[in-house]
């Protein structure tokens, strides 16, 4: 399911790539940005947009919804709630509440779900709306259902063929301003060039898009790499937030580098005219080295200047200022990849197989979209790709190399089966002329395991010969001489990679309509917190957590999102 763009740059900390919801009844059109970590959607409400604010904020913020227009909104019992993030200094409320929500504009016919979980928010930290991406169910506390999220209830109605998307934030700054691309239940594959690397999630449900950042490089003014990563970390790719958070020794690292100034006030790096001409003229390209953990096998992807070359306006700073996207982590629980990285990443996540892709992503204007689905485990469509990312697009090919393979060995042994028999009666002719110029009668034993072996080879039987059985005889033939080692390997590798991919057919299972067992987050009036384990039960035991410190602690009712007022 493609979610098209609505072609809108919003935000007030750089231009970003939005996508239309409708919220409520009558449906109130809004534009929000996927959040890779949410569950939930939020919206701006209109005490979001205060006199004291810019005079078109309703439109900038992607339009405004009102709660008492709607018919079919129903209010959560109890005060507001605080919102994710922050563990980032990003703080608020959200008034919540359930509605309907539907994807797309007015008259596009876009999927809609009742009684979704929708929070109303006013701060200016999160400065457009959210369409949460996360499957899991959510909850508040007190309720006696999880609510189903709407990835969920997509996946549940076979709207999607599993619990999985595809999605790049889009690059201004690339041809023709290039929108983001969204898709759910697939990805598109016209979007990036794809690589055999696959991550896998992270045990702590909290952060289960964590990858390791083992290098940052870039070409230095005298030519030549230079690191600007003094040691490896683990990050939280977040589309929620634009920015990159990284060690200050890191970003130290980047103000030599590129002559950054930091301001204290604004803790960001602001960029004045002078810098930001040297930059433009520079065009520095910076590469992230990224793998599973922060050694061992890993993929680059490669950001141009213009990637950070953003530029912030009221409320984010007071003037319209450039300023590069690079933030100070306080500690390891702030090293975050968000939004600005995937300008030229494509992500895709696979949440039934908990394991996910990051590929470079490509711009061409005559590239035409193509869609591939990916299945959930054990289902099969001969029109749709049946592997987890990022193998999904060489399916096909290594199923034709596999197939290819059977019928090959099948072809041998039939060859050398007839080529047996000839040789067979040919001899048997040859030794009874002999026989009858002799005074007895002798015969070849039929099945002898030499006189097989000899239908390729004058050399003696020797161990690693592979045995068949057909029709009650044994033909024996070295496994080596019919195919090379090499190629024997090779073979083995694509079994190999077909049980890793998922890519093998077998019976659909009965839809649950979740991808696992749902996850607990606690939430109180001033922090958020996610209880940490798998989304498979019994893959591993509940992680415990306390309010405001992410990550540690277990919970007894770990399975559902909570709210705590």
């Amino acid at each position: 399911m493609m979610v098209p763009s609505d072609l809108y740059l919003d935000g007030d900390d750089g231009s970003w790539s939005t996508f239309p919801v409708q919220v409520g009844t009558p449906p109130q059109d809004l534009r929000v940005l996927p959040s890779t970590y949410s569950v939930e959607t939020w919206v701006i409400v209109p005490e979001g947009c205060p006199p004291s604010y810019l005079p078109d904020c309703v439109g900038a913020r992607g339009g405004t919804f009102s709660i008492n227009q709607s018919t079919t909104w129903r209010d959560h019992a109890g005060p507001y709630f605080s919102l994710l993030e922050e563990n980032l200094g990003y703080v608020g409320n959200g008034h919540y509440g359930y509605d309907t929500i539907a994807l797309g504009s007015r008259g596009g016919n876009g999927p809609s779900f009742t009684h979704q979980i929708v929070g109303g928010i006013l701060t200016a930290d999160f400065f457009v709306g959210v369409f949460g991406l996360s499957p899991r169910p959510d909850n508040f506390s007190g309720s006696p259902d999880a609510q189903p999220s709407f990835v969920q209830n997509l996946r549940a109605n076979n709207l999607i063929p599993s619990t999985s998307w595809g999605y790049t934030a889009g690059a201004p700054y690339r041809l023709k301003k290039v929108p983001g691309s969204l898709t759910l239940g697939g990805y598109d594959d016209s979007r990036f060039t794809s690589n055999d690397f696959s991550f896998t999630f992270d045990n702590n449900n909290e952060k289960d898009l964590t990858v390791g950042i083992q290098d940052i490089t870039t070409v230095g003014t005298k030519g030549g790499q230079k690191s600007l990563l003094p040691s490896g970390i683990l990050a939280l790719i977040d589309s929620t937030v634009s920015h990159i958070w990284l060690p200050t020794p890191a970003c130290k690292r980047f103000e030599d580098e590129f002559g950054l100034v930091y301001d204290s006030t604004t803790e960001l790096y602001l960029v004045n005219d002078t810098l930001h001409e040297s930059l433009l003229s520079r065009n520095p390209n910076i590469t992230f080295q990224l793998g599973n953990s922060i050694s061992g096998p890993s993929i680059e992807i490669t950001l141009p200047y213009a990637a950070f070359d953003l530029q912030g306006t009221y409320p984010f700073v007071a003037n319209t200022t450039n300023y590069f996207p690079l933030r100070r982590a306080a500690n390891d629980s702030q090293y975050v990849i968000g939004r600005t990285f995937l300008q030229e990443a494509y992500l895709i996540v696979d949440w039934d197989r908990r394991n996910f892709s990051i590929s470079q992503c490509i711009f061409d204007q005559n590239a035409k979209q193509h869609i591939v689905s990916i299945l959930a485990p054990g289902e099969q469509n001969s029109t749709a790709s049946n592997a987890s990312p990022p193998l999904a697009k060489k399916s096909s090919n290594a199923g034709a190399i596999a197939g290819g393979v059977v019928g090959g060995l099948a072809a041998i042994a039939i060859i050398a089966l007839i080529i047996f028999w000839r040789r067979r009666r040919q001899r048997n002719a040859e030794d009874k002329a002999e026989s009858q110029g002799a005074d007895g009668e002798t015969t070849t034993p039929e099945g002898s395991a030499e006189t097989a072996y000899n239908l390729n080879s004058t050399e003696p039987h020797k161990p690693g010969m592979a045995s068949v059985n057909t029709t009650g005889t044994t033909i024996r033939a070295d496994s080596t001489r019919s195919r090379p080692k090499s190629q024997l390997s090779q073979v083995h590798e694509l079994e190999a990679e077909e049980r890793q991919r998922h890519e093998l057919p077998s019976p659909v299972p009965e839809v649950e309509g979740s991808p696992g067992e749902p996850s607990i987050r606690t939430m109180s009036p001033r922090s958020l917190s996610l209880a940490s384990g798998s989304m498979s039960p019994g893959n591993m035991s509940p992680s415990q957590m306390s309010p405001g410190s992410p990550g540690s602690g277990s919970h007894p009712l770990d399975g559902y999102f909570f709210r705590r007022t």
